[in-house]
Order: C-alpha cells, then structure tokens, then sequence
C-alpha cells in the first residue's frame, strides 16, 4: 500500500515540475504567451479516479471551450495514456496521442506539443477566417449593392480578437496576410 502511495507522489511531482518547465520554456522563447493559447493547468489536476492519475492542460483556440490534453497514468500497468480533445478540423489527433511506460518519452511528447501550440492556432484562426469568407451572399448584385469589401470585413474581426486579447501582434499581421490571400 505505502508503495503505491509512493510511486502516486512520484509521477504528481514530475508532472508538475514538467508543467514548470514547459511554462518556463515557453516564456523563455520571449514570445507572447498568447500565441501558444495560455497553456495552463486544466480543472483535473493530479485527480484520483479509480487505478489512474489524471493530469490534463488548456490550451486556448477560438471557440468558446479551451482544447484539452489529457495525460493518464494507471498504476497497476504503470503506463502513461495520453489523448487530444482540440478537435477534429484541426487532425492532430494521431500526432498527439500515445501510450507509453517512459516519463522520458512524455516528456518529449509534451514538449513536442507546447512547441506546435502556435501552429495550431493557426490553423484554426485560417479555418474560422475562411468559413467567415464563405458566408457573404452567393449573389453578386447583392454584394455590388452593398458596397462592402470583404477584406475590411475579415480585417475588423481579427483587429476585434487582438483588442479581446485573444491573439497577438504577430498573429494578427499574419492573419491580415492570409486574408489579403483569401479575399483577391
């Protein structure tokens, strides 16, 4: 019994200094901690159900719900499970899943995932821009009646996600591009 407790205490002290050092990682690279979606801690942190340890982290995208990562571990088999809930437009499922009994090889899945954090955003940012660019009227005399451009359109929704503060600087200039693409 000790032995289990032990080996729980354990692998909660080397998530959480994992946590830290990609935190500390991510803040070195001297970028804005927007761009890799305010990676945190999510609600189940080191929670107890059933055989398994349970360790999950937010990122956030541009819906209304932060995507999860969750992380697993089950004493018995002594083995680390790990599962994406960013969702299916983004297909970085198989790429962030994996199962695995070396904290070693977590560790480097973990990183690999902080590291593609503003990759993703991206990609979701460009998903969300161009089903807005597919919503104008099918019609061409009713866009030639409303004398309204659809880059100015597209750009005044980025300029209102950078004033909620929900991408940066750099995001947003990359966006605008995009957009200019999207709407010639």
């Amino acid at each position: 019994m000790f032995k289990r407790f032990f080996g729980k205490g354990n692998v909660a002290k080397f998530m959480e200094n994992l946590y830290h050092e990609i935190k500390n990682e991510i803040e070195n690279q001297n970028q804005s901690l927007v761009e890799y979606g305010n990676f945190r801690k999510g609600e189940k942190w080191n929670q107890h159900i059933g055989d398994n340890l349970v360790f999950t982290f937010c990122i956030d995208l541009f819906s209304e719900r932060p995507a999860v990562y969750q992380v697993q571990y089950n004493v018995k088999e002594k083995e680390f499970n790990c599962e994406a809930k960013i969702g299916a437009k983004t297909g970085m499922h198989n790429l962030l899943e994996c199962h695995t009994d070396s904290k070693k090889e977590l560790k480097n899945r973990l990183h690999e995932l902080a590291m593609q954090i503003p990759s993703i955003r991206e990609r979701a940012m460009r998903e969300y821009l161009y089903g807005l660019s597919l919503s104008r009227p099918k019609r061409r005399w009713k866009r030639f009646f409303r004398k309204e451009n659809p880059y100015d359109s597209l750009c005044g929704v980025i300029d209102e996600l950078k004033q909620q503060g929900k991408i940066s600087e750099a995001e947003a200039e990359k966006m605008k591009n995009y957009v200019s693409h999207l709407t010639s």
